[in-house]
C-alpha cells in the first residue's frame, strides 16, 4: 500500500497524531545527531589537551613515583630478642620493661607500628623465652646459665646445702 492510500484511511485526528509523533521523532534524531557532533568536537580537543600533556611530560626527566611500599633488598634486622639479650645482659640486676624497651629502638631497631605500643611488643617477645626471667612485676633480667648475674639464694636454699 502507498502512503497516500493509507492517509485517506487514516481519520482527521488519527492523521494528526501521526504527524505530531513523525515531527517529534524527527526532532529527537536532530537533538542526536547534534549531541554527536558535540561529542565529537570534545573528542579532538581532548586528544589535543592530551598531545599537549604529553608534550610537557617528556621535558621531564624524573621517573613517574611508584605507589605502594617498596621493599629493601638489604639483610633483615635483628629480632627484638636478639637486641634485648644484649642490653639485659648490662644489666644484671633486671632491667623495667620500658627501659627495655627505650633502649632496644636506641640500639636501632626499626618499628612499623608506634612507639607507644611498643612496650607491648617487647614483652610479647620476651615473655616466653627460657634465656628471660621474670624478677617482679616488669623487671626482667637473664638467667644465670645465658649470662646474667647470679640470684641471691633464699633461705631454703642455703638450709638444703648447709
Amino acid at each position: 500500500m502507498n502512503l497516500t492510500k493509507l492517509a485517506a484511511k487514516l481519520t482527521p485526528r488519527q492523521a494528526a497524531q501521526l504527524q505530531n509523533a513523525v515531527r517529534r521523532r524527527i526532532q529527537r534524531e536532530r537533538k542526536i545527531a547534534a549531541a554527536r557532533a558535540e561529542r565529537a568536537r570534545l573528542a579532538r580537543e581532548l586528544g589535543k589537551l592530551d598531545r599537549k600533556i604529553a608534550r610537557l611530560h617528556s621535558g621531564v626527566t624524573a621517573a613517574p613515583r611508584k605507589t605502594g611500599r617498596r621493599r629493601k633488598t638489604a639483610r633483615p634486622q635483628p629480632t627484638i630478642l636478639e637486641r634485648a639479650i644484649p642490653i639485659l645482659r648490662a644489666a644484671p640486676d633486671g632491667i623495667r620493661l620500658a627501659d627495655l624497651s627505650r633502649r632496644i629502638l636506641r640500639a636501632g631497631y626499626r618499628t612499623a607500628g608506634r612507639a607507644s605500643a611498643f612496650p607491648t611488643t617487647v614483652y610479647l617477645a620476651i615473655r616466653r623465652d627460657s634465656r628471660v626471667r621474670k624478677l617482679a612485676k616488669g623487671l626482667y633480667a637473664l638467667r644465670k646459665s645465658v649470662g646474667g648475674r647470679p640470684r641471691k639464694a633464699d633461705k631454703r636454699e642455703m638450709l638444703q646445702t648447709a
